[in-house]
């Protein structure tokens, strides 16, 4: 478990409020990839149940949201849970016209993450925020 201003969230929920919060959003299904990413991968049937326990207890925490939006449930970071991934940014639901992006956007993430593990990623939120 984290401690501080971090209190009752472990490490993978931790690291997947990080990336939720830096992509914006992101759809309940990368959301089972994001956790999946590891040393053991889970089983296909456990990504998706322990991808809806992440969001749930980030909901619960109050970190983060999820929104029924083009036929999916997006998770997206509160104030609050920016502010617990560190993160400078302010609360922003991404328009529908742009969820499209931001899905694929987070896709070739977790692809190049996996590529090319020693390389890193700047957001979009990221660039723009600077």
């Amino acid at each position: 478990m984290v401690t501080g201003a971090r209190s009752g969230i472990t490490e993978r929920e931790l690291s997947a409020l990080r990336f939720v919060a830096e992509q914006y959003a992101v759809p309940m299904a990368l959301l089972a990839e994001l956790v999946d990413v590891g040393p053991e991968p889970l089983s296909p049937a456990s990504a998706p149940r322990v991808a809806r326990r992440v969001a749930e207890r980030l909901e619960r925490l109050g970190y983060a949201d999820r929104r029924p939006m083009l036929g999916q449930t997006w998770v997206i970071p509160s104030r609050r849970g920016l502010a617990a991934a560190g993160l400078p940014y302010g609360s922003q639901t991404p328009a529908p016209i742009l969820l499209g992006h931001v899905e694929r956007a987070a896709r070739l993430r977790l692809h190049l993450e996996d590529a090319y593990p020693d390389a890193t990623w700047e957001s979009e939120r990221a660039i723009r925020h600077r």
